[in-house]
Parts: structure tokens; sequence; C-alpha cells
């Protein structure tokens, strides 16, 4: 049988717990930058349902099982949707089997924190999660167009 490999190239790893797990992102994919978004304001809009449903809750006397199936459902969806950007079982590797309602803030915290193995950058900057940081990248690697021209 014939074989195509592409080779990946642009990928930023990190090492996410004591285990030596890691989360990868291809620095070359366009639709990372939207993925990143969209799940910012997935997780937020998650968040304000989740608060709304358990003033529901408290409103109608209702039992510690209904808030915890809400609770279970609602991080089990959230969970999905941030796995959506960082990739497949990201959540599972950096939060163990860990819920808790601050946790992509947390994570966010992290992501933003200078790191000195980085020369003092964050995480988010070397993925440089802009249009034009995607645009510097691909500026860089074709360089000019045909009428000499940087796009």
């Amino acid at each position: 049988m014939n074989k195509l490999r592409i080779e990946k190239k642009d990928i930023y790893e990190i090492e996410v717990n004591d285990n030596g797990d890691t989360i990868t992102f291809d620095l070359a994919d366009i639709g990372l930058v939207a993925r990143g978004y969209e799940a910012i304001e997935k997780v937020t809009k998650k968040m304000q349902e989740i608060e709304e449903k358990e003033q529901e809750l408290i409103k109608n006397n209702a039992d510690e099982k209904e808030f915890s199936d809400l609770e279970t459902k609602t991080f089990k969806e959230l969970r999905e949707i941030m796995d959506s950007f960082l990739g497949k079982n990201a959540c599972q590797k950096i939060f163990g089997d860990r819920n808790y309602y601050d946790m992509y803030d947390d994570l966010f915290v992290e992501m933003s924190k200078p790191q000195e193995e980085l020369g003092g950058k964050s995480h988010f900057e070397m993925l440089d999660m802009t249009s034009d940081g995607i645009k510097r990248r691909l500026i860089a690697k074709y360089g000019k167009t045909k009428s000499n021209e940087v796009i």
C-alpha cells in the first residue's frame, strides 16, 4: 500500500503534569486562534448558565443530587469544550479527575505567567495566538508575494 505522511512543523509542546504528559499546539494551524477564542467564549457562557441553573435549584428547594447531577453534566461539557482547543484528553492530563469552579481561570492564569525557561514570555505569548501572529509566521515561512512585497 502506498502511504503519505506530512511532517508536522511549528509544534509547541507543554508538559502539564509530573507524569511527563504533554499537550501540543500546531502553530501553523490557522484554526488554532479561532478554537481558542471559541473555547473561552463557550466556557464563559457555560459558567453563567450553571450559576443561573443553580439559582433555580435553590429557589425550588432542590436536593443535593440535583446539584450534583448539574455539576457533573456541566463539567463534562466544559472539559469537552476545552479539549477542542487544548487537544484530546488535555483536561484529564492537566486536572486529573478533579473539577472545580475556577479550574479554567487557574489554567489561563498559568498560561499567561511569564516563564523563565521561555525567556520571560508566557505560554500564550509563545503560542502568539493572534491573527497577526499567524500572519507573521506565514510571512516568515513563505516570504514575499510575486510582486516582492511582504504580504
